[in-house]
């Protein structure tokens, strides 16, 4: 039963740090984004827009975090 736990664990931490990855990489080569202003004039939403781009307007007040890595717990006997 540990080994069967242990080995669910690992698996959610690859797979998690697969995602942090893969979006570390597409952050890299993203294109610079247009201004929230330029998008959303007077903070109005209006179709069509990125759910990205509306995301940013939404967080514009909040600091971003980085991703922080995930600690699993460990049953020892």
């Amino acid at each position: 039963m540990l080994c069967l736990i242990n080995s669910c664990n690992n698996l959610i931490v690859a797979i998690f740090d697969s995602v942090c990855i893969t979006l570390s990489e597409e952050l890299k080569n993203k294109p610079k984004e247009r201004d929230n202003e330029e998008i959303f004039p007077g903070s109005k939403v209006r179709a069509p827009f990125n759910l990205s781009d509306l995301s940013r307007l939404l967080r514009r007040h909040k600091a971003l975090k980085e991703l922080e890595p995930i600690e699993l717990p460990i049953l020892q006997r």
